[in-house]
């Protein structure tokens, strides 16, 4: 089966013990004096120019879908190649998928990647979250498989959306709408490779787009509306052929 592009609106982080936690909001990404791991080179000129200083970064395995910030700390995240823009870390990612990269000035897309077909790549717009979530290719198999999603067209992606408030999933985000996004949105349901077409969402806040088709031009939005809550429209910029895109919402 082919590889899908999966667009994930990550919000924040969940409590979990295995997630790492977001940069601090506000602002571009803070600087590091140093003492995080080593030195970090600047693989490219691009991304804006000089960068604002070292950040620390996590690909993070995912082991559910519907949970794409929990961890699977037991498989070996060393083998994803990541990227920031035109940068790379000079060492990493680590066995549990820690690095250090230089911090642009501007807004790149991180890309997470691996040899082999072991993990579909993933994309995921800048914002202060910097955990990168890469889904393992048996694992996104399944899930296509057991939610009876048609396999995906060349020229074609997916949206997973995930929903926030702070740092807390939103299980209430119902009447989820597209702007430009021709896909038919799935709800996670109790079994993380199960998805099904009647929502709201479940406790994660997760939404999943497969086969949204392939653009790397401003415009393309989802439009969320929380029960109780007021609407918002979330971009969704870059979906790539095969690829993962992660993307983030926040509803405070």
């Amino acid at each position: 089966m082919k590889r899908a592009a999966l667009a994930l609106v990550l919000v924040a982080c969940s409590a979990s013990s295995n997630d790492f936690p977001p940069l601090a909001e506000g602002g571009g990404p803070p600087g590091s004096s140093g003492g995080g791991g080593g030195t970090v080179r600047d693989a490219g000129t691009g991304d804006g120019g000089a960068s604002g200083g070292l950040i620390q970064g996590r690909v993070c395995i995912v082991k559910d879908l519907s949970n794409p910030t929990v961890c699977d700390t037991t498989k070996d995240a060393s083998v994803v190649k990541v990227t920031l823009g035109t940068r790379m870390p000079a060492v990493g990612p680590d066995h549990d998928g820690v690095f250090m990269i230089a911090a642009p000035v501007g807004r790149p897309v991180w890309r997470a990647t691996s040899t082999g077909n072991i993990f579909v790549p993933s994309v995921m717009p800048w914002t202060t979250e910097t955990t990168i979530p890469i889904v393992p290719e048996l694992l996104f198999n399944d899930a296509t498989g057991m939610s009876g999603v048609a396999p995906i067209a060349a020229g074609q992606g997916s949206v997973v959306a995930r929903v926030v408030n702070g740092v807390s999933p939103v299980p209430a985000a119902t009447n989820l709408t597209s702007i430009g996004v021709t896909a038919v949105p799935l709800y996670a349901t109790n079994n993380g490779l199960v998805w099904t077409t009647t929502g709201p969402t479940l406790a994660s806040g997760a939404v999943w787009f497969p086969g949204v088709d392939v653009t790397s031009v401003p415009g393309r939005t989802i439009t969320l509306t929380p029960q109780g809550g007021a609407q918002v429209i979330t971009p969704v910029d870059v979906v790539e052929d095969q690829a993962i895109t992660f993307v983030t919402q926040d509803l405070r």
